[in-house]
């Protein structure tokens, strides 16, 4: 899905068609518009992960 955001196959940005949570792709066009070059989808993986890793350890601590 990454790849398709940033165009590497060759399609324009349709957040309906790439995400299936249509908000998160809304969210990520401005950014995508503002840098292209930036794998935006995948920064956003990778924080909510880290989000998601650190409540689990406060909840468990």
């Amino acid at each position: 899905m990454a790849a398709r955001l940033t165009g590497a196959l060759g399609t324009d940005y349709n957040p309906h068609l790439i995400f299936v949570n249509a908000i998160y792709g809304y969210a990520l066009l401005p950014l995508y518009h503002l840098f292209p070059k930036i794998g935006w989808y995948y920064i956003g993986e990778m924080f909510a992960v880290f989000l998601s890793f650190t409540v689990i350890g406060y909840v468990l601590l």
